[in-house]
């Protein structure tokens, strides 16, 4: 059998001088960075779009419905305080509880306005993505909450 000659790799570099242009270095970086980001940008947009949009309206919409519910429960404690009879502490206790429940349901429904409201301009499609799902999953919540407490009947 014939040996196998091996391959040796020689090395006499003595000295290497080597001038790096270091501004037309990050000049190519920041380049290529946008380069890359306007092809991420242009392949994503229709998407995140989409997800923008929906998750934009679900947000308003339930800052609309937490208006309109806290509304309904001030509502319910200023009707409760004008039929308030003294003998009586329970009343009174819806009163407090009904007026407390609004004032929680006012600062969500501001709360989600101003959240839905800084989702509109916002760019970065892993932020919309991430909006989006807590948002879906916020509303899947609230359906398996008002399935779990609703009367078969």
């Amino acid at each position: 059998m014939a040996k196998k000659k091996r391959n040796t790799v020689v090395n006499n570099i003595d000295s290497v001088n080597i001038e790096i242009d270091y501004d037309k270095l990050a000049h190519a970086i920041v380049n290529a960075n946008k380069k890359t980001q306007y092809d991420e940008n242009a392949e994503y947009s229709s998407s995140r779009e989409w997800m923008k949009f929906i998750a934009t309206c679900l947000l308003y919409g339930f800052s609309i419905l937490c208006l309109l519910t806290s509304l309904g429960l001030f509502a319910v404690g200023i009707k409760l305080t004008f039929e308030f009879n003294s003998a009586e502490y329970k009343p009174l206790i819806e009163i407090a509880i009904s007026i407390i429940g609004a004032f929680f349901l006012l600062l969500l429904a501001a709360f989600t306005f101003l959240a839905a409201k800084d989702l509109d301009g916002e760019q970065d499609k892993n932020y919309v993505a991430t909006v989006f799902s807590n948002t879906m999953s916020m509303f899947a919540l609230i359906v398996a909450l008002i399935a779990l407490f609703k009367e078969v009947g």
